[in-house]
């Protein structure tokens, strides 16, 4: 579908190094980001997970708490080395908190059917807000797929209880996000690839031509020199 974009290992290293500071960002923008939805959807479980409510706000302390811990990791300099693994559990975290709460809820409580939405909005964030490869991101929203149809074929029996049109619609869209989402990281991450190239071409013909300036002008000071030369 796009030409992949094929890097040594020293230009990957190098382009990884110049994507350290988006990490950093992007990991403080994220953690700040979930802590604020966090508490936000705490607010919300009053009415849409009573029946679970304490569990609910236990899981939301956790998530808030291992959020912010991450978020001041991100200003230790040893952070971009352990970028990957960070991000990876930190997002897996997100996604199975919202899986417990929807598993916890009661058919009475509007969660039951809705918080699913949740997972929807990490997977999108896990493309969307992430230096993780397409590969790696790619995995764990299908993962995410896959955990929320196995709770709502064997939890919420969502099959014997009639809603079978429900689990294919929440199915049908929540894979499609995903792969809307998987093919756009896809393409910013080829046209990120490419720029970085371009970029990295254009000053390799400059240190070049720069460098073919000042032979130049050595050789004609160095004529020059020569023509001097008084004859003997």
């Amino acid at each position: 579908m796009w030409n992949s974009t094929p890097f040594n290992a020293a230009l990957e290293r190098d382009y990884q190094a110049e994507l350290t500071p988006r990490k950093v960002f992007l990991t403080r923008i994220t953690m700040l980001l979930a802590i604020c939805l966090d508490l936000a959807y705490a607010v919300l479980d009053i009415w849409v997970i009573r029946s679970a409510l304490t569990e609910a706000w236990l899981i939301r302390g956790v998530i808030a708490v291992s959020s912010l811990l991450v978020f001041a990791w991100s200003w230790h300099p040893a952070y971009p080395r352990y970028y990957v693994h960070a991000v990876f559990a930190s997002f897996a975290m997100l996604g199975g908190s919202i899986l417990g709460l929807v598993w916890l809820a009661s058919p009475e409580d509007p969660a039951y059917h809705n918080y699913f939405m949740g997972l929807v909005l990490v997977a999108t964030a896990l493309h969307a807000l992430t230096c993780l490869s397409v590969l790696q991101a790619s995995v764990l929203s299908c993962l995410f797929v896959l955990a929320y149809g196995v709770i709502a074929l064997f939890e919420q029996n969502y099959l014997r209880q009639g809603n079978e049109a429900m689990l294919v619609t929440n199915l049908f869209c929540f894979v499609s996000v995903v792969l809307i989402s998987i093919i756009a990281q896809a393409v910013r991450e080829q046209y990120a690839r490419e720029n970085y190239v371009l970029r990295h071409s254009l000053s390799r013909d400059v240190e070049y031509k720069e460098e073919a300036r000042r032979r130049a002008l050595w050789i004609a000071v160095l004529v020059s020199w020569l023509i001097a030369l008084p004859e003997y």
